[in-house]
């Protein structure tokens, strides 16, 4: 953990419980860059999510990641493209990078930790990949770790309908 802008606290970005080097974000959903010799903050970008009609709208960011690493480390390589580049662009969701980086799934199960303690690896990583991540006030650009849960596609939608958002 870094600090940061004074008080601000910083940890290092996680997809998937793997560390993506060189970037980091904070409790609020502050993200910046360590590529350079001095720190970054980077630029948040808001999108809308066409598949729920597009009404809500979630926060955004792109990492430089390097090819090498991303293959190896996060076993995903249906996403690199075929250019020379040794680095792509990551676009990461704030909202995950900030329960995934603070709250992660091994130390904060969805159900209780002695269950996920017995639950087999295979089922964790399905778990893991297939979580949802839910916005507990409805505010989909409110990304501070306190407003966020883990939750099942079921529950997240159920939340959305019961609060009318």
């Amino acid at each position: 953990m870094i600090n940061i802008f004074g008080k601000e606290e910083f940890k290092p970005i996680r997809r998937y419980e793997v560390i993506i080097p060189n970037y980091f974000v904070s409790k609020t959903g502050m993200v910046i860059s360590t590529i350079t010799k001095r720190e970054r903050l980077l630029k948040l970008s808001k999108t809308k999510d066409r598949r729920k009609g597009g009404n809500l709208q979630y926060k955004m960011f792109v990492m430089q990641v390097n090819k090498d690493y991303y293959k190896t480390m996060l076993n995903d390589e249906y996403k690199l493209y075929s250019d020379s580049s040794k680095k792509f662009s990551l676009v990461m969701r704030v909202h995950q990078a900030v329960m995934w980086s603070w709250k992660p799934i091994d130390d904060y199960p969805p159900v209780p930790k002695e269950e996920w303690d017995q639950t087999p690896e295979s089922v964790k990583q399905l778990i893991r990949e297939s979580i949802c991540i839910d916005h507990i006030d409805g505010n989909s650009l409110n990304n501070h770790i306190d407003n966020l849960r883990y939750t099942s596609q079921r529950g997240n939608n159920y939340w959305r309908k019961k609060n009318g958002s």
